[in-house]
């Protein structure tokens, strides 16, 4: 299983989903990420709209994902 942290330079809003995956790491996670500008295949294989996203990948689906905003720690791992 892994977090993939999808994000654009840009983005407002990104630069706290980075940090929830720093903690993620601390915690032990693997977390990925992903500047969906430089990969658009990988952002259209989860149909993501928005940035930044969140995808808790498994076997190669998405298990659980956010788009849009960051959820809290605690979210991410209720859903893992």
């Amino acid at each position: 299983m892994v977090i993939k942290i999808f994000y654009q330079p840009n983005c407002p809003k990104c630069p706290k989903a980075k940090i929830l995956g720093k903690k993620l790491e601390e915690r032990g996670h693997k977390v990925e990420y992903i500047n969906a500008a430089e990969n658009p295949e990988e952002a259209a294989r989860f149909l993501l709209m928005a940035t930044p996203s969140i995808i808790i990948e498994e076997a190669g689906k998405a298990k659980k994902a956010w788009s849009g905003f960051t959820p809290t720690i605690e979210e991410v791992e209720k859903s893992l």
